[in-house]
This record gives C-alpha cells, structure tokens and sequence, in this order.
C-alpha cells in the first residue's frame, strides 16, 4: 500500500486561489440547533434531532464533538453547512476527517459532501455523494463512496470500524474523473466511476437502527478545495 505525507500547500490562504475549510470542534456555538467553529446546522432527517455532546478531556485530540442519534429506531440527525460550499470536484481538491466509531452496532454515519442533506446517503437513495459511510446494515467496514444516484456508487473499503482508536480517513482528487481514499495515509483504492459532479452540501450525520441511542465522535473536518475567481 501507499503512504502519504501531507504537507501545507503553498499559497493556501489566497482566497483568489484557494478554498480552506477547518473546524477544530473546541470554539464555536454550542446551543441546541449549532455547533463548532463552523456552525454546522443541525437537522432532524427522521425522528427526533439530537444535540452533539461536548467531550473535551480526550487524549490524542484537542477536544472532539460527540455526535449522537436518540435512542429511537430509524432516528437521524445530519449536521450540515448551510450553502453548498463546494461547488464542484477538481484535481487538487482533499476531505479529511478524524474520527472514532464509538458505537458500532444497529446504526449508520457519514461524512463527506452531498447534494441533499436530508437525505441518508445509503446505495438505495438517489443522492449524489462523495466520503465515508458506515452501515450496519451492510457489514462493519468503513467505505469510501463516490455515488451519483440510486444504486449508482463506486465503494472503496477502507478497513474495520474501530471503536477504540482515532483514525483519519481523507480522500482526494489527483487528477479530473479520480478520487483516491486513504485510512490514517495509507492508500485504501480509488474510484473513477459514478463521481458526482456537485454541487455539494458539507455535512455528517448518524442513524439509529434500534431504540437505543448511538454516536460517534469527531475531531476535525476540513477540506481544501483549488478556486478559480480569474
């Protein structure tokens, strides 16, 4: 397998050429629809909206979000930026995100970019995505997914859900028609088909499959997207 080192890129604070998009998950609002740095919107997708829950003594992090479903079956909660922030994939472009399972039972999350955010992205829903996915449902595998409609997806495995350690899933676009997904820098495969083309809501979410409430919790989110404003 591949690994990668990821280095600051050069010129990334020129807003004439490049997007940087981070939340750190420690500032920011707290209140019952809002949370982190970034005020990622809360919206109930089935059932009852969840709030996140602060956990600020983890180690190895810098203070995490714990983002919950209720103890409810089918209830979902999707945490989303309120415009499409990105407007398209394009070579150069990365996602990534520091998580822990926690639970890894009767339940379902995601992370990453969609067209739709009250919509769960699973193989059935015609959404258009690009991240991760973890479905019970299905197995106990983390994917990388590109998707652009019902039953219209391309699924990287990037390893078993680990509910005991961090780990950092980042997918990125080398070149135009190819996404490539790593697990903690390591290369885990890539797509070149059902690439959506956007544009796209940043986003997270968990489902509960059982009355029994669930989580899991996130560290960072960031993505770094190239601009062309002439």
């Amino acid at each position: 397998m591949s690994r990668r080192i990821i280095r600051p890129v050069p010129n990334e604070t020129d807003l004439k050429k490049y997007l940087h998009f981070r939340d750190d998950f420690v500032g920011g609002n707290r209140d019952s629809t809002r949370v982190g740095e970034r005020n990622w919107l809360r919206t109930a997708i089935t059932g009852a909206a969840t709030d996140i829950t602060d956990i600020l003594a983890e180690a190895g992090t810098n203070g995490v979000a714990q983002i919950n479903a209720a103890n409810a079956g089918n209830d979902s909660t999707v945490w989303s930026q309120w415009r499409e922030e990105v407007f398209s994939l394009v070579a150069g472009f990365r996602l990534d995100v520091r998580i822990k399972g926690d639970t890894t039972t009767d339940s379902r999350w995601w992370l990453g970019l969609c067209d739709v955010r009250t919509l769960v992205p699973i193989a059935a829903r015609a959404v258009e995505f690009a991240g991760f996915r973890y479905d019970t449902a299905i197995d106990q595998i983390v994917y990388g997914v590109t998707k652009t409609g019902a039953a219209a997806e391309t699924t990287v495995s990037c390893g078993a859900i680990d509910a005991a350690a961090w780990h950092t899933y980042s997918f990125d676009m080398p070149v135009a028609g190819t996404v490539r997904f790593w697990r903690d820098g390591v290369l885990q495969g890539q797509s070149t088909t059902n690439i959506p083309t956007g544009p796209y809501v940043p986003l997270f979410g968990i489902q509960s499959d059982a009355a029994v409430a669930k989580d899991f919790l996130i560290d960072f989110y960031q993505f770094f997207a190239p601009l062309d404003r002439g």
